[in-house]
């Protein structure tokens, strides 16, 4: 009977032991990035939630108004910065896109071709 509690508490240290173990050897990289392809929303809103923060911290007298207007200022030309990046991907992936359309039409075409030089379809 100790055995079969030795047992039961070893898997549920072990168990335990991997779960706080394992984040550190998993191969995912940055956190910080969006899974769903939306990389630039969540610096966006980071950026956004630090500038709320900084207003507060004017309003509670915690900061001076000369280091509050130059970390907003420069906050909001980070978040600048981060939407002219996004625009730029979206026009290049919609190029992309349009590349790839265009490659998959010329695929289409010449298997077309192919197919009426072994006689498949008929005119």
């Amino acid at each position: 009977m100790d055995y079969l509690f030795l047992l039961g508490g070893s898997i549920v240290i072990i168990t335990c032991f991997y779960f706080i173990v394992a984040p550190f050897f998993s191969g995912e990289g940055n956190t910080l990035a969006a899974v769903d392809g939306n990389e630039l929303e969540l610096p966006l809103e980071m950026i956004y939630a630090t500038v709320n923060e900084l207003e507060m911290d004017f309003l509670m007298k915690k900061i001076s108004e000369d280091d509050f207007q130059t970390l907003k200022k420069r906050y909001q030309l980070l978040a600048a910065d981060y939407m002219k990046m996004g625009n730029k991907g979206i026009t290049d992936e919609s190029k992309s896109k349009a590349e790839a359309d265009e490659i998959e039409r010329e695929i289409l075409a010449e298997l077309n071709k192919l197919r009426k030089q072994k006689g498949r379809i008929k005119e």
